[in-house]
């Protein structure tokens, strides 16, 4: 009796355990790769291993960044100090490096932010189904897995964990009325800024409904004994532990204390009695009034008021968005949040039912929770539900701000996912169109078989999707048994099933069974979709990477610095172990703005930039590799204040033919083609810049006259109409360089092995090349070779 009474009120937990590892398989599985992914978590994982391998001191100063002169900001403290002590708590279990650890601890602590999630479904809707469906698609869905899978040792690992059990505490402060829960939801939202920039829309969400609470006059005490305790904390947790990452005048923080300051007004207002009590619903509105007019005028005579209108309006009107040229900081559109909240990883293995499986979309199931969750919001006045709403809308208007926030929609799509499908469930129950129990479990049978028919149709192609129409079939059969059992007096299963249930009248109905396949196809495409989407990820480094890095390691000097774009910094760090003049973190004296101009300058004048570039910065090395010339437009958007974007055109090779005495090689990108003729290897003359109109119709026929090789830019001829610019044939791809970009640094760096130029090339493996910098008086003499037509 014991084990039936456990059962009955714990069933839950053994389907959250499965659950919890279904998530870290998914996201353990690049760690067969052994290496860490993307760019920052190479950072974040050195000064981690610095912090364990030095008595958990973090070092004076990393003189492997901003050489030469290193730096002392160590930002997110909880992001360097959090993995080491879990590694020190775990390792006598687990035995093993802190690499492997830091390997594997996004999968962990991702598999964790499942388990989580799971109370704060179960505590928002007050059902255990809609928490463990929200369990099921965090742990499934791609927006969320990207940056919670193994290797991707970063921010929001950490981040994740403190965000869910600052939600959950905040919504059972609120439910609750208990400033304790309260105070716990401001120490988590503070330890998850000291671990994710992105923390500041849990302060906006909190600020949002609280003033909306406010607005609406519901329940006040809760209000206060919520937010107010969660945004004073939150503000001076990080306060306290790390300062200088608060701003307590960014917009973001005045808006959270300027709304403390409403709902502190207004409950004073109500203790001392100030008002009327018919009269307090005009409380808030009254207060935002006087508050928007002081903030106003006051924003014309003080500066910091100023700034913060200022941060307001360019956040709303997206402006940082449009300056960045950082690729994960660009705004993103409907189409991120579709796919990344989708079934794309899934639909190429569906085949068939591909369109059918398109339509159990998260998105889709998200928009439909809304709609139902606004109406039980009217009807039943559960204001705590209008937490996932909001944060669904300022998720997506945090996507339109930064690819990057992505993961911020993970969570409040799962939630609204999962309440939508335990809200079906549960009203299955209740409609009822057939009370005939033998037609019922019939029809059970029917549906089944249809099913089963399926199963064998399409898994005579595609065992996966047999499988997926399998799964209902055999449900579906099985609850046919169960219905035609329970309605026999002395079976077993009408015992069992009155012990679960608690009752003899819940039997399930015919109306149950397209809730049934829903959730059932739901919980199969999503499984497929996060296995699937989890093989995808690995590491971006690769073999061409390891072997630049290595030369740097070994066959250069111990201590020399290298420069390059900032992308790869946290590489050349980590895996080459040298110094670098520019990272992804954008901190230090050298500035984007300062490598951009030295890019884009012309070659010639090289030594102007010379005092800089030695005597300042201390330049040893220098690194291009095949990924710059793609961005070379944001170096231009950088170098001129964003007035102007200069794009470099990369082609692939798309055919040959003969003409004349020479092969026509035929290179392409879209439209634009570039026929280059060649003669025993080599360019005989001028190559043409053409428009393909279709259908072998071309236009805007130009010749390109200068090519970009090792012996400098050599004119092949003086053809007209020229196009200007010049061509790079290299061995992935012809580059068309316009007139703006070639004699710049850049183009002499990248297509010309520096020719010219005081450097010696060290190293090139197709890809990468690394130049050593020379005295002056080693420079080369330039000049222009002019090949005649042949």
């Amino acid at each position: 009796m014991k084990t039936v009474e456990f059962l009955k009120k714990h069933w839950y937990l053994f389907l959250l355990i499965i659950i919890v590892v279904m998530a870290f398989m998914i996201r353990a599985a690049p760690a067969r790769y052994g290496e860490l992914q993307a760019l920052d978590p190479f950072y974040l994982y050195r000064i981690s291993e610095y912090v364990v391998t030095h008595n958990f001191q973090m070092p004076e100063i990393d003189m492997l960044r901003n050489h030469p002169y290193g730096d002392t900001q160590f930002d997110l403290l909880v992001v360097h100090y959090f993995p080491p002590i879990l590694y020190v708590l775990l390792n006598p279990i687990m035995q093993t490096t802190f690499f492997n650890f830091a390997l594997i601890y996004p999968a962990i602590m991702g598999a964790l932010s499942v388990f989580i999630m799971f109370f704060v479904g179960k505590e928002l809707f007050n059902d255990k189904k809609a928490g463990l469906f929200a369990a099921f698609f965090l742990a499934t869905v791609q927006a969320f897995i990207t940056r919670t899978s193994a290797g991707f040792f970063e921010k929001e690992p950490t981040s994740s964990i403190f965000m869910f059990l600052s939600v959950l505490f905040f919504i059972k402060a609120f439910k609750q009325g208990d400033w304790r829960y309260g105070i716990l939801s401001g120490v988590m939202l503070g330890l998850m800024t000291l671990s994710w920039g992105g923390s500041q829309y849990m302060y906006i969400l909190y600020a949002i409904f609280a003033l909306i609470m406010a607005l609406m006059n519901h329940n006040i005490r809760a209000v206060a004994f919520s937010y107010i305790p969660a945004a004073i904390f939150g503000i001076l947790v990080p306060v306290f532990i790390q300062p200088r990452i608060v701003n307590i005048f960014s917009t973001t923080t005045m808006l959270s204390l300027g709304v403390l300051i409403i709902i502190l007004l207004r409950v004073l207002i109500q203790k001392f009695r100030v008002v009327k009590t018919d009269q307090l619903k005009f409380v808030t509105p009254s207060l935002m009034v006087v508050g928007a007019v002081v903030f106003l005028i006051g924003s014309m005579f003080i500066d910091f008021m100023y700034n913060i209108l200022y941060g307001l309006i360019s956040m709303l009107t997206l402006d940082p968005t449009k300056k960045t040229t950082v690729a994960e900081s660009v705004g993103g559109d409907w189409n991120v949040i579709v796919s990344q909240t989708g079934l794309g990883p899934a639909l190429g293995s569906l085949g068939p039912i591909v369109s059918f499986a398109a339509l159990f979309s998260l998105w889709t199931f998200s928009v439909l929770g809304v709609l139902v969750l606004l109406y039980k919001i009217y009807k039943n006045r559960d204001w705590v539900a209008l937490i996932p709403i909001l944060w669904l809308f300022l998720a997506a208007f945090g996507v339109f701000f930064a690819i990057r926030l992505i993961y911020f929609m993970g969570p409040t799509v799962a939630l609204l996912s999962g309440f939508l499908l335990a809200w079906l469930l549960n009203k299955s129950r209740d409609v009822s169109f057939l009370p005939d129990v033998k037609r019922t479990w019939q029809i059970y049978g029917i549906v089944g078989g249809i099913m089963a028919f399926l199963a064998i149709f399409y898994g005579v192609t595609n065992i996966l999707v047999g499988t997926i129409f399998v799964i209902p079939a055999i449900v579906l059969f099985i609850l046919a048994y169960l219905i035609n059992s329970t309605s026999k007096e002395k079976s077993v299963f009408k015992r069992i099933h009155e012990a679960i249930v608690g009752s003899q009248e819940k039997i399930l109905t015919i109306t149950a069974i397209p809730v049934i396949l829903i959730v059932l196809f739901s919980l199969s495409f999503y499984t497929v979709s996060g296995y699937n989407y989890g093989q995808m990820l690995g590491p971006s480094i690769n073999q061409y990477w390891y072997e630049a890095m290595d030369h740097l390691r070994y066959e250069t000097p111990e201590n020399s610095s290298v420069l390059s774009w900032w992308d790869f910094g946290y590489w050349f760090q980590t895996k080459g172990n040298r110094p670098t003049i520019a990272d992804g973190g954008g901190v230090g004296n050298t500035s984007r703005f300062d490598l951009a101009t030295w890019f884009t300058a012309n070659s010639w004048n090289w030594t102007d930039y010379e005092p800089w570039l030695v005597e300042q910065i201390d330049v040893d090395y220098i690194l291009m590799d095949y990924t710059l010339p793609g961005k070379y437009g944001a170096i231009t958007k950088i170098a001129s204040r964003e007035t102007t974007v200069i794009g470099i055109m990369q082609l692939q090779q798309s055919g040959t033919f003969p003409q004349d005495n020479s092969t026509i090689f035929e290179f392409r990108n879209g439209p634009y083609v570039v026929w280059v003729p060649i003669i025993e290897g080599a360019i005989t003359s001028s190559p043409m810049f053409l428009v393909d109109q279709g259908g072998g119709q071309y236009t805007s026929q130009s010749y390109v006259n200068d090519v970009c090789t090792e012996q400098g830019m050599i004119q092949m001829g003086d053809k007209q109409p020229s196009l200007g610019g010049c061509l790079a044939v290299t061995s992935h791809g012809v580059y068309y360089i316009p007139e703006e970009a070639k004699n710049t640094i850049f183009t002499n760096l990248m297509f010309m092995d520096g020719y010219g130029l005081p450097l010696e090339k060290v190293f090139d493996n197709t890809l990468i090349k690394i130049y050593k910098v020379l005295p002056s008086s080693s420079i080369q003499t330039s000049g222009i070779e002019v090949v005649e037509s042949l």
